[in-house]
């Protein structure tokens, strides 16, 4: 038979899962942040708009393939 979690155990893994979130997102500003200071240095654009749309449509396929539509990317 299938073990059911109760409800405590369940609140536990759901903020185990947004703590990590979170990390990720620091993570993903940090090198966002490395980018910016390497285009500043070098004298490359901010924003690549094709390249941040190129981006944009990759993890919109993505988000496809786990049930989510388009507007949960963008």
């Amino acid at each position: 038979m299938e073990h059911l979690l109760d409800l405590k155990e369940l609140g536990a893994r759901i903020k185990e899962v947004d703590q990590m979130i979170i990390q990720m997102i620091v993570s993903r500003m940090d090198l966002v942040m490395q980018v910016s200071a390497f285009k500043q240095a070098n004298g490359g654009d901010i924003v690549r708009r094709d390249v941040e749309d190129a981006r944009i449509e990759e993890m919109k396929v993505i988000a496809r393939t786990h049930g989510f539509n388009d507007h949960f990317v963008e």
